[in-house]
């Protein structure tokens, strides 16, 4: 099984950073198959993968197809994955047909809602969302609205950061009545996440009746969701005003969903209807660049216009 999936991972299509991937090890690719047979949660189930660019659905396949040699017999267990990278996509059905594994794949762009997709018809659903409160929030979601409404499970990898974040993944789950069932530390690895020192917990957590999604089916979603774009979102938030206008006439932008501490201030000169003429007299765009740090009440330091 090692060798087989060594071979097939060997081709697979790079790592794509703006989407968050960081593929995990061979072993643990495998390790996460064989939990699903050691929690029954294999034979017989309708399994759904949420983002599969660890390729654990085509690892979960290579398994079956082992276990039916060694049984002599077939099973009817289901395998769906929904995935938004082209190039994982056409990999992943490429490599299924070579090696005869039963995979189903769907495009979709989980921050699109959508009735069809996200009904409750899967028994379980393993998923190695974003790193961000903002990525767990959605693929939780999406997850609870695709499980059948029994006590079913959910397979979750994410990463420790710091006790902050630790309390707000805790909020999510009581915030969507989910049981965690168990937390296994340390218990994935991966190759490139140094961010994550290249490891996560892996959280079993139980559906309940109580669970609801607190992004509904049809409900898109508009949050900044990979890594780069909660960063910059946030650095953004952290600057409270902004001066726009042209020479004296500046008006003043605020934001009161904006930190109350701002690290610091962006003013921008409108020069598009000025007269050419004085643009092109460096003493006439010095004089207005100053009169523009008086009006914002800075003080300059040093300027050097030439």
């Amino acid at each position: 099984m090692t060798n087989q999936l060594s071979e097939i991972i060997s081709d697979r299509p790079h790592v794509n950073l703006k989407l968050d991937q960081a593929f995990c090890t061979i072993g643990t690719a495998i390790k996460r198959a064989l939990l699903l047979l050691k929690e029954r949660q294999l034979i017989g189930k309708n399994i759904l993968f949420l983002g599969d660019d660890d390729l654990i659905s085509l690892t979960t396949a290579i398994l079956l197809e082992h276990l039916k040699k060694d049984k002599h017999e077939g099973y009817k267990t289901q395998l769906t994955v929904y995935e938004y990278d082209s190039a994982l996509i056409e990999f992943i059905e490429k490599q299924a047909e070579i090696y005869q594994l039963q995979v189903r794949v769907v495009k979709h762009d989980l921050t699109q809602g959508h009735l069809e997709l996200f009904q409750p018809e899967f028994d379980v659903v393993m998923t190695d969302p974003p790193y961000t409160i903002s990525g767990l929030k959605l693929f939780l979601s999406r997850a609870l609205a695709a499980l059948k409404t029994q006590e079913q499970t959910i397979y979750l990898s994410f990463g420790e950061k710091s006790p902050t974040t630790d309390l707000l993944i805790q909020q999510l789950f009581y915030q969507q009545q989910l049981v965690v069932k168990t937390i296994l530390r340390e218990f994935n690895l991966y190759d490139g996440a140094s961010v994550l020192g290249n490891k996560s917990n892996l959280y079993i957590l139980q559906r309940t009746r109580a669970s609801k999604p607190l992004i509904k089916s049809q409900q898109d979603f508009h949050d900044p969701l990979y890594t780069r774009a909660v960063k910059a979102n946030s650095n953004l938030n952290q600057t409270s005003t902004t001066y726009v206008g042209v020479g004296r006439q500046l008006k003043q932008l605020q934001n009161s969903s904006l930190s109350t501490t701002p690290l610091g201030y962006h003013y921008l000169l409108e020069l598009e209807n000025c007269d050419k003429t004085r643009l092109m007299v460096v003493k006439q765009v010095e004089f207005r660049m100053n009169a523009l740090v008086k009006i914002g009440g800075l003080t300059p330091i040093k300027h050097y216009f030439h």
